[in-house]
């Protein structure tokens, strides 16, 4: 493994976690090295897979484009801290290791990295269950590069809190000792980028790039007792993001209601697979009633009726109606 300064001189570092992803693992990496140069480098961090992820990546471990390292289980975020602490490029970006990107990925990611602190994309495409590939946008109507005080409404406001699909320079996490917490199960990339954006001047808003993630609806019945208390810890950053920065929503389709409803709907799935799993206990029921997020959330005014309807039952703590309900209505 190269030091630091010996590598300093790329321009790329692709960081990607890797846990027992024995099946998706060649299609993502060698979706990177069909476009690789050597100005980019792949960051390889294995997070203690036990299945037949080892074998895949030693066949990696001698092409001169890829780093790999092995590290005891410690989940996704202490990889890619991992990852952070050898990438040598000028800049990095994450892969996720069931995604995979297409054609021009790398090369759109150096054009739009070039001159700003940060660079994100607004349109991406998802794959489901069955391999139909759809176009997952955002659609920010605002392009190319702008202080970053000016994208602060937008970048809350709809939520690309993902570290998939940005470019961040390496000085930047490195000076100001950006990593992702280790402590969460869930947002952990929401509070990683805004601990980001807190450092940046400019950010540089992008269209398509083509990068392709497998999206799995089911996932949020299968949540952990933590994910409440990591969402309302995700919350009181946005909180505190907002306050310090000054951000104002000036339009009103990006506004503070479009930050609620969607941390609602969370909140209701996390509820929803709690109490499938007969974790929702009283304890965490008082803890999400008297935090912040609770208060704001069920004082919106929402204007969309299953908006309405959440907030009614959550406020008025039917939390098995509101399971009911959520299922039923089958909201996402």
């Amino acid at each position: 493994m190269q030091d630091f300064e010996k590598k300093w001189n790329l321009l790329l570092s692709i960081i990607i976690p890797v846990y027992n992803r024995e099946g998706t693992l060649k299609r993502c990496v060698d979706s990177l090295l069909k476009q690789i140069n050597d100005n980019v480098e792949i960051v390889l961090v294995d997070d203690g897979s036990d299945d037949n992820t080892h074998q895949i990546l030693a066949e990696y471990e001698n092409d001169k484009h890829i780093t790999v390292a092995y590290r005891e289980h410690g989940g996704v975020s202490r990889a890619r801290n991992y990852g952070l602490s050898i990438a040598g490029g000028k800049y990095v970006t994450f892969v996720d290791s069931d995604d995979f990107v297409g054609a021009g990925y790398i090369r759109t990611l150096l054009e739009a990295a070039d001159g700003s602190d940060l660079a994100a994309f607004d349109c991406w495409y998802k794959i489901d269950a069955k391999g139909t590939v759809t176009e997952e946008a955002k659609r920010i109507p605002v392009r190319g590069r702008q202080p970053a005080e000016r994208m602060y409404p937008f970048l809350v406001g709809q939520g690309l809190n993902s570290a998939c699909g940005k470019v961040f320079k390496n000085e930047i996490v490195r000076k100001y000792g950006v990593q992702f917490d280790e402590s969460m199960k869930i947002s952990e990339d929401f509070i990683f980028v805004m601990d980001y954006l807190e450092q940046c001047k400019t950010v540089n808003m992008c269209d398509k790039i083509t990068y392709y993630y497998k999206h799995n609806p089911n996932g949020t019945w299968r949540v952990k007792p933590q994910h409440m208390e990591d969402l309302i810890k995700a919350y009181n950053k946005i909180c505190r993001f907002i306050e310090i920065k000054k951000v104002t929503f000036e339009d009103p389709v990006w506004n503070l209601q479009l930050v609620h409803s969607r941390i609602l709907r969370h909140v209701c799935s996390i509820i929803v697979g709690l109490h499938n799993s007969g974790d929702f206990t009283k304890a965490k029921s008082e803890r999400l009633v008297n935090s912040r997020l609770y208060q704001d959330v069920t004082n919106e005014k929402y204007d969309k009726l299953k908006y309405k309807l959440m907030k009614e039952l959550m406020k008025g703590q039917n939390w098995i109606f509101l399971c009911l309900v959520f299922r039923l209505k089958g909201i996402n």
